[in-house]
């Protein structure tokens, strides 16, 4: 199970983005339009 929240460490493109839970994983979160440009977009699990 994924930690309460997630920092993302690179936006690949606007549907993929790298990001890293609380407890150090890393995490590749795809859905539509996840990320746009280089707006962050809080990601809730």
């Amino acid at each position: 199970m994924l930690g309460d929240y997630m920092e993302i460490v690179r936006i690949i493109n606007n549907n993929v983005v790298s990001s890293r839970d609380d407890k150090g994983r890393e995490v590749v979160v795809m859905g539509k339009r996840v990320a746009v440009g280089e707006e962050m977009i809080t990601l809730l699990v």
